[in-house]
This record gives structure tokens, sequence and C-alpha cells, in this order.
């Protein structure tokens, strides 16, 4: 069901089990629902949850640190972000699109805006502080 690549963890997994992983260039998710004495093909739910790609690691002084990307803003992740970004995010979706309001964001569709926001820096509604704020 899974490949020879994830012959012996399926082996492992108990009915109801889940495994991740990835197979060629597919990320799989097996589920097992028959008992280990079914046939095989009997035993597993096989879903390919995407796609994945693999690239040599680089070692020594042309190696490049490796950096973890934040999560990118979505509707499902706003209650994650900084409150002063979860307040502008919310004002502009509020404007986005609407008849009759005269301003930048009543311009652009909600789905265009929310696009937008998803490329923005968790900081990018962050107040400066003034010389004076900064100093005390």
């Amino acid at each position: 069901a899974a490949g020879p690549e994830l012959d012996g963890l399926v082996a492992l997994l108990a009915p109801g089990g889940v495994l991740v992983g990835p197979v060629g260039d597919e990320l799989l998710r097996l589920v097992r629902v028959g008992p280990r004495s079914a046939p095989p093909d009997d035993q597993f739910v096989r879903n390919v949850v995407g796609g994945v790609r693999f690239a040599p690691m680089v070692h020594g002084a042309d190696a490049a640190p490796l950096v973890i990307p934040r999560a990118a803003w979505t509707v499902p992740t706003h209650t994650t972000f900084p409150r002063n970004y979860r307040r502008s995010a919310e004002a502009v979706l509020l404007c986005a699109n609407r008849a009759g309001v005269d301003n930048a964001a009543a311009l652009l569709p909600g789905a265009v805006w929310r696009e937008i926001l998803s490329y923005g820096h968790r900081a990018w509604f962050d107040r400066e502080e003034t010389e004076v704020e900064w100093l005390r």
C-alpha cells in the first residue's frame, strides 16, 4: 500500500494509526483501517497530501543559514498575529470593495487584500517609537 520506502514503518501501525511521509515526490498520508491479517490492499487508506521536493544539502562556507519562516497571515491564523496587525487587517477588510466609501481600501476586493496581507511581516502595522519614547 505504501511502497517499499515505508513498508517497515507501516508494519508498526495499529488499526486506526496514521503515517505521513514523503514517497518519491509526493507527501502521503496512510491510515491503517484493516487488521494486520488482512491483505495489504485492504489494510490502508492512502491519500496524497501534496507534492514535495528535496534538494541536496550544502556544507561548508557556501551553506546558507536555516531560516524557518513564520506562518503567513490568513483568516485562520489571524488570531496569532499581533494586535496592531489584527486591527489593521480587520479595518482594511471591512472597507474592501465597499460602494460609496471614499478610501483606498475600498478600491480592491477582499480577496486581493487577503493576498496582500499574507505577504506582510508581523510587525508591518507596528507604530514606530518617537525619539522621546525610544530614549525613555
